[in-house]
């Protein structure tokens, strides 16, 4: 990392977040996009790997609460968007 920065944004509305990775690149961003005044904040500068690889730890963390309901709820809706996504690959 050439430097380090540390901003803290309080007092946001609501917001969307998007993980994009790469196609012709290997360079992955988030976006945060607030929904009401459309202020963005893009983090970039990091491999598609890095995307992925904080995905998947995300992922793996819920394993302990994997008896809430909402995170049932979460890991069900992106298991079947996943199969969803292999199915269309694969034809």
């Amino acid at each position: 990392m050439k430097c380090s920065t540390v901003t803290t944004f309080n007092a946001l509305a609501s917001f969307d977040v998007e993980l994009a990775c790469g196609t012709w690149r290997d360079q992955a961003t988030i976006t945060l996009h607030e929904t009401e005044p459309g202020n963005k904040i893009i983090c970039e500068g990091f491999t598609n790997r890095v995307l992925r690889d904080a995905v998947l730890l995300f992922v793996r963390s819920q394993e302990s609460h994997k008896n809430k309901p909402e995170v049932r709820r979460f890991l069900t809706e992106l298991s079947e968007g996943l199969t969803e996504a292999l199915k269309e690959s694969d034809s």
